[in-house]
């Protein structure tokens, strides 16, 4: 069974409501949601890994994750702050980034190593293809494709993070009863519009 969509049919069935009552909404624009365009850089010097995530838009990245994954002959010097580590991957939880700045993480290795690193945000990014850093000589499939399998949909560009709700599950979640509502009651004055013309003639 498909998810109810509270905003499509229901919306155009109430909008064609308010036309029938003599409503003219040709002069509203649909809003307009944020975008972001993040980029993750690497500036590598001999064991040091410095990434830097830049927001290119002008809205905010809220939610933004920084995730990496290391060799195992690899071996981080500490942890960096606000990271976890599961499996092969580490995972940063980095602050909000408004339109226009950066913020850099920088990595302390034992050993030069390779590195594999995905940035991404809650906020949509259209553009994925400066999101993702790949320094070894393999494809990315392969390199993810030798990951555990528990911990493959932290590094892919195309898995939405779990701990963030999409714009579709926040959408839909406890809106049906609203959207109901006005659709009866508009339903409701079309109903007494009608009954009032007929009355009259």
């Amino acid at each position: 069974m498909e998810p109810y969509d509270t905003g499509t049919t229901e919306m155009r069935l109430a909008l064609a409501a308010l036309r029938d009552l003599g409503w003219n909404f040709d002069h509203l624009q649909p809003p307009t949601l944020p975008e972001t365009d993040l980029a993750l850089q690497l500036t590598n010097n001999a064991s040091q890994f410095v990434l830097t995530v830049q927001n290119l838009s002008t809205d905010t990245a809220q939610k933004v994750f920084l995730t990496f994954a290391l060799p195992s002959s690899s071996t981080l010097e500490s942890t960096p702050a606000n990271c976890t580590f599961a499996g092969k991957f580490w995972r940063c939880a980095l602050p909000d980034l408004p339109g226009n700045q950066t913020y850099t993480l920088t990595l302390n290795l034992q050993t030069s190593s390779t590195l594999l690193a995905n940035v991404s945000s809650a906020t949509a990014d259209p553009n994925t293809t400066n999101n993702l850093i790949n320094t070894t000589d393999q494809p990315v499939a392969e390199v993810i494709a030798s990951l555990p399998l528990s911990t493959v949909s932290y590094i892919s560009t195309d898995t939405p993070d779990t701990d963030t709700p999409t714009l579709t599950e926040e959408t839909s979640a406890g809106g049906g009863g609203a959207w109901h509502f006005l659709l009866l009651f508009l339903l409701l004055l079309l109903r007494l519009k009608k009954y009032d013309a007929q009355t009259t003639v």
